[in-house]
């Protein structure tokens, strides 16, 4: 009788390296394909929301702080020089919440005498809810 000694078999992880591979490009792909949501950049402490629903991606964003100061990005603008340059366009405003309602509604005034197509008011969406 012949006896025949069997190799154990060796446990090869080798076939992990393409599974591993696949994680590691979904992984970049999400991170270059995935929104990031842009911040504001000015220190405003923006109002609560309660919609759900998400902005036109294609507008003009703008922001005032709390004494009124309007900026296009990081830039002071003063809306009589830059307002004209608005007409027909989506606008995203963000506003701080502590700044009055005398204060804003004239602004929101002068914005409609532009002639934009939209404003929309930047939020925060509530938290835990």
């Amino acid at each position: 009788m012949i006896l025949v000694q069997h190799k154990p078999k060796r446990h090869d992880d080798s076939n992990l390296i393409p599974l591993i591979n696949v994680v590691f490009l979904m992984l970049i792909f999400f991170m270059v394909a995935g929104e990031i949501a842009v911040q504001a950049p000015i220190d405003i402490n923006e109002p609560h929301s309660t919609s759900q629903t998400y902005m036109n991606p294609e507008f003009t964003e703008l922001y005032v702080d709390s004494t009124g100061l309007v900026y296009s990005g990081s830039s002071v603008i003063q809306l009589s020089t830059f307002g004209p340059s608005l007409k027909n366009s989506d606008v995203r405003l963000g506003v701080d919440q502590s700044m009055p309602a005398k204060q804003f509604v004239p602004l929101l005034k002068e914005l409609k005498g532009y002639g934009i197509n939209s404003l929309t008011l930047r939020t925060r969406m509530l938290q835990g809810e």
